[in-house]
């Protein structure tokens, strides 16, 4: 068989995996295409149109689309002269989202249409911007591409140093656009037979697959890399490549190029003499093309170039081998070989007719194409400025209505704001009359309070300051008559006399007394200190102030005993207060307390007093309870115990100023609280202070 015949065969196997021509495959461009067009699709779009009125929005949104679907039909002329119309506008309106959105899609589409020089015009203006406004996100976007370009140039040093860049910053950017700019660059790299660099490609496109667990992706970047493998003659591991991509989704073409790699893996090895190895990919190919001929349904017409292809392999190994076998047979496979060689010859000349004649008939079609594109072109921009012209009237149309509507609402705001004044003003001056005598009536009202609080209090001192001076006039008057009685008596009969009079004057000395305790008590009730404050633990003073009530008590009445019991709060807070002060309250609350069980005790031997002094801290305030089993307070009393003047106890035994006084040193005095309960059997005096700490 002659070498003509053997490189032939070869030329066929090759032929299924690889191109032939250097420029963008139509497949690669429609992927970028459509990649492009997603990323900036209209729920998208509102960045690039924040700067622009809504009805220059919508009509820009129009232009945008058309020039997707121009793209996405390969009009690429039609799609530059809408994204060129983008450009200028949003150039004028300074908006730098859209300057690098329009740039980028007219760089694009003048690079698909075969005019690199000013797709990288565009796409280097694009990148320049979107450098200086620091818009990152597309960055990488513009870099891929330009790479792109200038690996389909050839130009790997500057195609790696964008691609380079563009892959540092990946994350910045949409992960499915930058996929497709990667896989592209590692089918341009591996057109140019750059097969180390289309390997990096396309394992970087791997990498991206295996970030976002895309399983198709996934398969995809392993077929690649397997076609890469195969094209550079590494056979055995674009083997294993596909076996990878087999093993995440089973699809035809990747079990067909399977097949190849393994029949040429064999070949290889039977070329370097590694028979082990070569029998090993042999019988792999073998099982594989009758599984897929079983599932693809491929009758015996159909396997002659396999056959071809096999008589091939066995030729070479027997002449290899040195095998001795009949030239005859030789002889009838280098017949049978040349006539099925000189069948394909015959076949690829008429083949390469037809493919001349379909050439010579797109060139008259494209240029054809390309004399309608450019009358398309007059019209879109002849309609364009039309339409310019109707948006710029329209807009005045609107502007002079807007005027008037602002007129007409400004006027109807100006008369709405004066009757508003108006009404106010007529409003704040009722009011202010209304507020006159309202302050008129408080004043009177005031007053009369004044008055009526001053004949109480009057009433109250009138009352209880009567009651000792009647004592004092009648006894006074007594002895003035027992006197002129034992100037008349004899000495003898003077005795009995001079004693009433005695006992009179005592009368009169006791209830002048009780006359001077009630002013006095007064003149306790109007005082007022500020500046003797003091901190001291609560525990310590009411101890003491109780054991002093306690012992004043019992030195007017020993016969009396009680139960008394204390119940100090164990953190002992510190409270600031007039110290005299409040000894005086818990000096008469318990003193009350003992006066009110020493009458219950009266007449009863079973009852047991029992006094109860404790002290407990809430948060930021102390408690002082004093309690004791007394009869309680009867309740038509409860409304008036802390009135001046007023008493429970019997006429002479009491001022009625005690809680009074105490009442105003814990509320006025102390800003606390100060409250009882009371009912049979059980009375308690509360009041509370602020703390100040715990020592």
């Amino acid at each position: 068989m002659s070498k003509k015949h053997v490189l032939a065969l070869l030329l066929i196997l090759v032929a299924a995996v690889s191109g032939t021509g250097q420029s963008l495959l139509p497949e690669t461009s429609d992927r970028i295409s459509a990649a492009l067009i997603r990323y900036f699709s209209p729920d998208k779009q509102a960045g690039y149109f924040k700067t622009i009125d809504s009805d220059t929005s919508g009509q820009l949104n129009t232009i945008l689309n058309s020039g997707f679907r121009e793209l996405s039909v390969k009009n690429y002329n039609k799609a530059v002269t809408s994204f060129t119309i983008l450009l200028d506008e949003f150039k004028r309106k300074k908006d730098y989202n859209g300057l690098v959105m329009s740039a980028t899609l007219a760089g694009l589409g003048r690079w698909l249409n075969h005019d690199t020089e000013k797709a990288l015009q565009y796409l280097y203006s694009a990148l320049d911007i979107s450098k200086e406004n620091r818009l990152i996100s597309i960055e990488p976007v513009i870099s891929s591409i330009l790479g792109n370009i200038y690996l389909l140039k050839n130009d790997t040093a500057h195609a790696r140093s964008f691609l380079s860049d563009a892959w540092k910053k990946r994350k910045r950017t949409d992960r499915e656009l930058f996929a497709v700019l990667i896989e592209s660059a590692g089918e341009i790299a591996l057109q140019h037979n750059h097969y180390r660099l289309s390997e990096v490609y396309f394992r970087n496109q791997l990498t991206l697959a295996n970030e976002s667990g895309e399983k198709q992706q996934q398969a995809k970047a392993l077929l690649n890399l397997g076609l890469t493998r195969f094209k550079h003659g590494d056979f055995a591991g674009a083997v294993n490549y596909l076996d990878q991509s087999m093993g995440l989704e089973m699809r035809l073409p990747v079990i067909r190029l399977k097949k190849d790699a393994l029949l040429k893996a064999a070949s290889f090895y039977s070329f370097t003499k590694e028979y082990t190895k070569a029998d090993a990919y042999h019988e792999r190919y073998r099982a594989l093309k009758d599984s897929l001929e079983h599932q693809m349904g491929i009758s015996d017409e159909q396997k002659l170039p396999a056959q071809l292809i096999s008589e091939q392999q066995h030729l070479i190994r027997l002449l290899e081998s040195g095998s001795e076998e009949s030239p005859r047979l030789i002889d009838q496979s280098d017949l049978e070989l040349s006539r099925q060689s000189t069948a394909i010859d015959m076949e690829r000349q008429i083949k390469e007719t037809v493919l001349e004649e379909l050439n010579v008939a797109m060139i008259e079609k494209r240029e054809k194409e390309n004399e309608l594109l450019e009358l398309q072109h007059k019209q879109a921009e002849q309609e364009l400025e039309l339409r310019k012209k109707e948006i710029a009237l329209e807009k005045n149309k609107r502007l002079i209505v807007l005027l008037i509507a602002a007129g007409l609402i400004i006027a109807t705001i100006s008369f709405f704001i004066y009757n508003r004044y108006r009404y106010k003003k007529k409003t704040t001056e009722e009011l202010h009359s209304a507020f006159n005598q309202l302050k008129s009536a408080q004043d009177q009202l005031i007053h009369s309070q004044k008055m009526a609080s001053l004949g109480q209090i009057t009433a109250g001192i009138a009352h209880e300051i009567q009651n000792p001076l009647n004592f004092v006039n009648n006894f006074s008057e007594i002895s003035v008559a027992l006197i002129q009685k034992v100037k008349d008596k004899p000495a003898a009969e003077q005795g009995e006399t001079l004693q009433l009079i005695e006992s009179n004057l005592k009368k009169i000395n006791e209830y002048g007394k009780r006359a001077s305790d009630i002013i006095k008590s007064m003149l306790l009730h109007s005082r007022r200190k500020s500046d003797d404050y003091q901190s001291v633990k609560i525990n310590s003073l009411v101890q003491s102030s109780a054991q002093f009530a306690m012992t004043a008590f019992h030195s007017k009445h020993p016969s009396f005993t009680f139960n008394y019991i204390e119940r100090p709060d164990r953190n002992d807070p510190v409270v600031s207060v007039i110290q005299q002060e409040i000894s005086r309250v818990i000096v008469n609350l318990i003193t009350n307390a003992l006066q009110a069980m020493q009458e219950n005790q009266s007449g009863t031997e079973t009852f047991k007093p029992e006094l109860i002094v404790s002290t407990l801290l809430q948060k930021d305030k102390v408690e002082v309870r004093i309690c004791n089993n007394g009869p309680g307070i009867r309740d038509e009393f409860k409304d008036k115990i802390f009135t001046p003047f007023f008493t429970t106890k019997p006429a002479g035994s009491g001022t009625g100023l005690g809680l009074s006084i105490s009442y105003d040193i814990i509320t006025k005095g102390h800003k606390g609280e100060m409250y009882f309960t009371s009912e049979t059997g059980k009375t308690c005096f509360v009041f509370t202070l602020s703390v100040t700490g715990n020592v």
